[in-house]
């Protein structure tokens, strides 16, 4: 008779438990949902919100490895602050570059020398980092004064020697089930250490910070040696099995530029590119897949995020290699994608691009990161086209894309004035 009421104790126990978890991941996952709808509108008010995807990536970090507490507390202290606007910062109209050089360079974490917040996992640290690093040097060569940090880059001693830096490339790379079926993943912590070698940031170039030799040599080995032979990517890994988790474009767009130049040749005699016609033809599958629906928020981040990599990969560095008939269907997929870009992104009134698919107001990083789109894709150069696709302008141009050739002039304009229009 204990037995069955002991058995029967555990039973309403693990039944209780099973609903409590379902209810606590539905609650999640609204929250999460609620925290970019929240992001949307902070970045139209003017807010600083550069660093919220690496937080969100970074909570979905120490959910992975267990720590579940830690993390959904963070997601509930996150959506609090959101709400309140307590401790978040507006980015000020500035009244020179060198006041917005000022500003960029207070937000520096004196305890790591990260531009980014140490209440988060220090896998976050570098990515965003190198993206205020980017604009802050971009602003140096505006002001034509020197790039000079308030703080070290601390942070980068974690993984100043190579062994250091192979543990955390496979702990980024590996990854949990929970990980798994989130739009992305550490791995793009794992690829951001690329940017030392392949010109997508500054530190190496400006001497922020000295890596050895041995170190580049052991980045440069990592990733040569964790490509996929099958689709010519590299992505996430299954901790437990081992086996490629995604078709990882995103990544793979950014990890492509350390092997091969714009033209496609190899930069590295030792580290030559391989499986380019297996890249080719992954990334126009995965550029293929559908657009989500606007208001799905993060798929949506996600896909814009794929197809603009996407683009620059495939015409960049990849079509000398594609056959004719591969690059028949990029050509048709791009231009089915400019249609969708002025459909969804293009806002009339400011003569822009916004951030977020059908949103009132365009944004700075929604308006260059579609004008580079076009350009990769031959729009404004007959040349290119040429050289890409085979054709002139006036095919690419006509009957086949009556949008782009309604909007062409528009275009032009953006290229011109879309940054005065939208923040002066």
């Amino acid at each position: 008779m204990k037995h069955r009421k002991a058995i029967l104790v555990i039973s309403m126990l693990s039944a209780a438990m099973v609903i409590a978890i379902f209810f606590s991941v539905l609650h999640v996952k609204a929250q999460i949902k609620d925290l970019f709808r929240m992001n949307k509108v902070l970045q139209a008010e003017g807010y600083y919100m550069a660093d919220f995807e690496f937080k969100m990536m970074g909570m979905a970090y120490w959910l992975d490895h267990g720590h579940y507490y830690k993390a959904l507390s963070q997601v509930s202290l996150l959506q609090k602050q959101l709400k309140t606007r307590e401790g978040l910062i507006k980015v000020p109209k500035f009244a020179s570059k060198e006041d917005e050089m000022e500003f960029y360079l207070n937000l520096q974490n004196p305890k790591t020398g990260a531009f980014m917040d140490d209440s988060y996992p220090y896998c976050t640290y570098n990515e965003p980092t190198e993206n205020i690093l980017a604009h802050l040097d971009a602003l140096a060569k505006e002001t034509g004064k020197p790039l000079r940090l308030k703080y070290p880059l601390k942070y980068l001693d974690e993984i100043r020697e190579p062994e250091e830096l192979r543990a955390f490339l496979d702990d980024m790379s590996n990854v949990g089930w929970i990980a798994a079926k989130l739009p992305q993943t550490t791995f793009v912590f794992a690829r951001s250490l690329l940017s030392y070698c392949n010109g997508e940031g500054v530190i190496g170039e400006l001497n922020l910070y000295d890596y050895s030799p041995e170190w580049k040599e052991a980045l440069l080995q990592w990733f040569y040696d964790n490509q996929d032979p099958q689709t010519g990517f590299w992505g996430p890994k299954s901790r437990s099995g081992g086996q490629m988790l995604r078709k990882d474009l995103t990544n793979t767009a950014s990890i492509v530029k350390t092997f091969v130049d714009r033209k496609g040749n190899d930069i590295y005699e030792s580290f030559p590119l391989r499986y380019k016609q297996e890249m080719f033809q992954t990334a126009l599958e995965v550029m293929s897949e559908p657009m989500p629906a606007a208001d799905d928020l993060d798929e949506s981040h996600e896909w814009s995020l794929k197809m603009d990599k996407g683009t620059a990969m495939v015409t960049r560095y990849l079509c000398k290699y594609a056959s004719d008939n591969d690059k028949a269907k990029a050509k048709a997929l791009l231009e089915n994608y400019v249609k969708i870009i002025f459909e969804k992104y293009y806002v009339s009134d400011e003569g822009a691009f916004s951030y977020y698919p059908d949103s009132q107001h365009a944004a700075l990083d929604g308006t260059g990161s579609k004008i580079n789109d076009f350009i990769d894709s031959g729009f404004f150069s007959a040349e290119k086209q040429q050289e890409l696709w085979g054709c002139s302008e006036k095919k690419i141009l006509g009957t086949q894309l009556p949008v782009v050739r309604r909007y062409l002039m528009d275009v032009k304009t953006v290229m011109l004035l879309s940054w005065r229009n939208v923040y002066s």
